[in-house]
């Protein structure tokens, strides 16, 4: 994982054009390696990682993970939840997808250089919606 052989890589949001600047919106992405085969780490991230790697618990700790995931498995509420959540996020995902189409077919309507059917076309808007859209343009 990113060719650094570490066994966590962990990012915060900086400025591209400052690297010493951060943003300091308390967000960070971590990526854990549990691929990592290094020795110098300590026992209990070792165990961390190869439990992530799919190994067995082998502490307290890893112990108890392994148990809150087993029961997040076996939770019937959290499982729909979750479900239910990923079925919004996609709706919303589709509805952003159709408003970005309709805005690209606004303004190839306000270009006024391609044909209703063309510009159905190119943005798979259907001809009633784009008709609509037309009239918006006009007034």
């Amino acid at each position: 994982m990113f060719g650094r052989g570490l066994p966590i890589y962990t990012f915060v949001n900086r400025c591209r054009e400052d690297s010493e600047l951060e943003l300091n919106d308390g967000t960070m992405k971590v990526f854990v390696n549990a691929s990592y085969v290094g020795t110098d780490i300590n026992p209990q991230l070792k165990s961390l990682l190869d439990y992530i790697a799919g190994s067995v618990p082998t502490d307290e700790y890893t112990e108890r993970l392994d148990e809150a995931v087993n029961s997040a498995k076996t939770n019937e509420e959290w499982r729909l939840e979750y479900m239910t959540y990923e079925t919004r996020l996609m709706d919303r995902f589709e509805d952003g997808l159709e408003q970005g189409r309709e805005e690209v077919a606004k303004n190839l309507l306000k270009d006024g250089e391609l044909s209703i059917e063309k510009i159905a076309v190119i943005t798979g808007v259907d001809s009633e919606t784009l008709e609509r859209l037309r009239e918006e343009v006009a007034q």
